[in-house]
């Protein structure tokens, strides 16, 4: 019986630094974002899956949603992309895009691009498209959430924050 209660204090304490852990990292990044001029809201629960130069997919990005626009952090690299840079968004299924690069491989290589046959992938996944205009430069940037399924929470709660804080 005794071993019982030492099970549920070691479930205790382990629940409580996990606790403790998220809400330091959490008011560390509040800090570091308040001291570049920006108000942070929190982590996003995506993946960076590319699109922004100098950021490899290879790489662990963290991703941060901030009131003026979303924070891509890998190693050294710190992107900030502003919601006013945001041109448009959308969320798209794999196999469309997959299209939209082989429509593309036509206009280049005429007749020939149909001998270049990308590998077929059965999985259809999700993706958010961010199709960015910022500091002279276009670039599509491509984000899925961690749980596929929430692809479109997390695409309503970038747009909602795009919507209440841009400024045109």
């Amino acid at each position: 019986m005794w071993w019982i209660i030492i099970i549920a204090l070691f479930l205790i304490i382990c629940f409580t630094v996990a606790n403790s852990t998220t809400k330091d990292i959490e008011d560390k990044e509040k800090i570091k974002f308040s001291n570049q001029g920006y108000h942070y809201i929190g982590f996003s629960g995506m993946i960076y899956k590319g699109g922004i130069n100098n950021i490899s997919v290879n790489n662990p990005v963290s991703i941060s949603l901030l009131e003026e626009g979303i924070n891509f952090h890998s190693g050294v690299i710190d992107k900030t992309i502003s919601f006013d840079s945001i041109e448009d968004m959308s969320l798209q299924s794999q196999q469309y895009i997959q299209n939209q690069v082989s429509l593309g491989k036509l206009v280049c290589f005429g007749i020939l691009a149909f001998g270049m046959s990308g590998k077929q992938n059965s999985i259809n996944d999700e993706y958010i498209v961010l199709n960015v205009d910022d500091e002279n430069e276009q670039y599509s940037v491509l984000l899925q959430a961690y749980e596929p399924k929430d692809n479109q929470k997390r695409f309503n709660i970038i747009e909602t924050h795009r919507n209440n804080n841009r400024k045109y």
